[in-house]
């Protein structure tokens, strides 16, 4: 090689390029951010039986996981809302996910996030907001 050529680092030209001489930089992780889809409610809390105790587990701004459930027999759009912990809370509402469906069939990360709790008479009103990673 002459003092033209980039020098290998680790055996690699392209480590050598992005970390320079030392090759002991981090690796960069892509630009990753955060895109607001939309607001609805939990729907089915009527529906959990022990809703009542895991609700006492839930805050506003906690993180929830979404689920598709493709083989749900009454919506094949299905996608479930779940705790940190993986207990069901309910279904993203059935006139809101096609959308959210498809997103999830296509490989993007999807969650929400709590914003109210509302205990009512006989089922708990749990607004959430709607997120994808990109």
């Amino acid at each position: 090689m002459n003092e033209l050529t980039p020098k290998p680092v680790g055996g690699s030209l392209i480590g050598s390029i992005m970390h320079g001489s030392s090759g002991n930089a981090p690796i960069p992780t892509p630009y990753s951010h955060e895109i607001f889809l939309l607001e609805t409610f939990i729907a089915g809390t009527s529906h959990v039986e022990n809703m009542g105790e895991l609700c006492r587990e839930l805050a506003p701004e906690q993180r929830l996981s979404l689920l598709r459930e493709s083989k749900n027999e009454y919506d094949s759009n299905a996608i479930v809302v779940k705790n940190s912990a993986g207990a069901k809370l309910g279904y993203v509402p059935r006139v809101k996910n096609e959308v959210l469906a498809r997103l999830l069939d296509g490989g993007k990360a999807l969650y929400a996030v709590i914003q109210t709790i509302e205990p009512k008479d006989h089922w708990v009103r749990i607004v959430i907001k709607i997120f994808m990673q990109d």
